[in-house]
């Protein structure tokens, strides 16, 4: 489920070659920060494309609004508290990513 769509749309971002052109020399968007976000199952996703992006594009930053729980163990989570946001409604549980 999220791991193979987090998947897919990491190869068709790279095929596209829609970040390297976002963010080339003469882009007037160069300067902006990368952002993803999702809602409720698209949380999850991505977040884990987020973690896969999070290497070439170290000041990413994503937003999970009503994330799924248990998408990565306790370790990615320590992780990526830095780059990942989640935000839960009032009682929902929810552990980031």
């Amino acid at each position: 489920g999220f791991l193979t769509r987090a998947k897919w749309l990491y190869n068709d971002i790279k095929r596209s070659h829609l970040l390297r052109t976002l963010y080339s020399e003469h882009s007037p968007f160069k300067d902006f920060p990368l952002v993803v976000c999702g809602h409720s199952l698209g949380a999850g996703v991505a977040s884990l494309l987020s973690i896969m992006l999070h290497p070439s594009f170290p000041s990413l930053k994503a937003f999970g609004y009503c994330p799924p729980g248990a998408v990565v163990d306790d370790g990615m989570a320590t992780y990526c508290e830095g780059f990942i946001t989640c935000i839960a409604r009032q009682d929902d549980l929810s552990k980031c990513p």
